[in-house]
């Protein structure tokens, strides 16, 4: 089996580096993504399956550190492994709180990565089997995978053989898939004047209330958003199609019933896809890729909002694609696609001109303008806008004002 890793840096060198030194697939492993923020990270993870993250630990915005916290508390299950410049005491130590896999000093070396990577792997193998003997486990092993089949995998006999581990004994030569996408009907209103726990609990309450096998069919929840989710169900071996959709025609019918006298919530449910064989399903978040007509509304759309609120500090991916009502890895790939550049880069631009006008027609400090374009932080300002500009934001005032 394949375990999925990300890499995570700020200084895109590191990351290719790192890519090229390690045959990955020899050591068991994919590289799923690479980031250049740990803020994109924490983006992608919300929205798909992940092993085991190497980190960069000391990063603008976002750290090293901020990340793990994020995983031990969400995704405990994820390896983390910290690269850094700094031997320093006080970073081991905080990173050592996190319960990270390595940490490992630059320049790092193949044999040590290699080394960390086979401790990693070891560990996450023997926890699939550890998963199989509690029903926690099963289910998340369970959502991991049915996604994992969703993305139409390169090997679904590896697939199959995961979810024997798990106690799921399909054929995915002969079995179907059928995908709903549920919306939850005045989420806002019901966020903020029925439900106070927050968005993490009320995925575990609705997780929950998905029953993961029946007669015909395993089901479970593959993805929960802002104001809805999506969950998969997968024919049992020698189940008839017409007996599978119509189990599931009355199932999403009882657990529409089940969520509002339960949790309160009303929903609207629509198929994303209908009784497909296995290996014919469409790539998972195809039907959201919709025509160009629609992918370039939606990009002119986000390019509007991000003119007129480029001021505000807090904006960020899932903030966005929650805004905009889609996954954030959909939005950053349909973006990219249809206007160039990515959604990190297009801000970014947007920020630096809005600060190159203000150093030449008013007086305002270059720290004041910081804040005054969305950054937090002036160290992280100042190293953005040389890297766009050429110039300090000091040097450009007196060259050109």
């Amino acid at each position: 089996m394949r375990l999925k890793i990300i890499l995570v840096d700020d200084e895109t060198k590191q990351i290719k580096n790192l890519e090229s030194m390690i045959d990955w697939n020899a050591e068991g492993f994919e590289v799923a993504e690479t980031f250049e923020s740990a803020e994109e990270a924490i983006s992608y993870i919300k929205e798909n399956p992940v092993d085991a993250i190497i980190t960069d630990i000391k990063m603008p915005n976002v750290t090293g550190i901020d990340l793990a916290k994020f995983c031990r508390y969400h995704y405990p299950d994820i390896k983390i492994v910290f690269i850094s410049a700094y031997e320093d005491f006080s970073y081991v130590n905080e990173a050592l709180q996190y319960k990270i896999s390595a940490y490992i000093i630059k320049p790092i070396t193949k044999t040590e990565i290699l080394k960390v990577l086979k401790k990693i792997y070891a560990q996450c193998t023997n926890k699939i089997n550890d998963g199989a003997q509690n029903e926690f486990g099963r289910i998340e092993a369970q959502r991991k995978l049915f996604v994992e089949l969703m993305s139409a995998p390169a090997n679904y006999n590896i697939i199959e053989d995961k979810l024997k581990l798990i106690g799921i004994d399909i054929d995915t030569d002969n079995c179907y898939m059928t995908v709903y996408n549920v919306k939850m009907l005045d989420f806002d209103k019901y966020i903020n004047s029925v439900w106070y726990h927050g968005d993490e609990k009320l995925e575990t309450a609705v997780a929950q209330l998905i029953i993961p096998e029946n007669i015909y069919s395993y089901c479970c929840m593959t993805k929960f958003r802002h104001d809805g989710f999506e969950f998969a169900a997968i024919s049992k071996k020698n189940v008839e199609k017409t007996l599978f959709r119509g189990f599931l025609a009355e199932y999403s019918e009882t657990l529409k019933t089940e969520l509002w006298e339960i949790l309160g919530i009303e929903i609207k449910t629509e198929l994303l896809q209908d009784c497909r064989s296995i290996k014919n399903i469409d790539r998972y978040d195809a039907d959201e890729l919709g025509n160009a007509e629609t992918a370039e509304k939606t990009a002119n759309d986000l390019k509007c909002y991000l003119n007129n609120n480029y001021r505000d500090e807090n904006i960020t991916l899932e903030k966005l694609s929650k805004m905009m009502g889609f996954s954030v890895s959909y939005l950053c790939s349909m973006f990219k696609k249809t206007v160039g550049k990515s959604i990190i880069d297009y801000l970014s631009e947007i920020r630096i001109e809005a600060a190159k006008q203000l150093l030449i027609q008013t007086e305002y400090k270059a720290s004041s303008i910081c804040g005054m374009v969305g950054y937090r932080y002036n160290s992280y300002f100042y190293k953005l806008f040389k890297s766009y500009t050429g110039y300090t934001p000091t040097e450009y005032r007196k060259i050109f004002k």
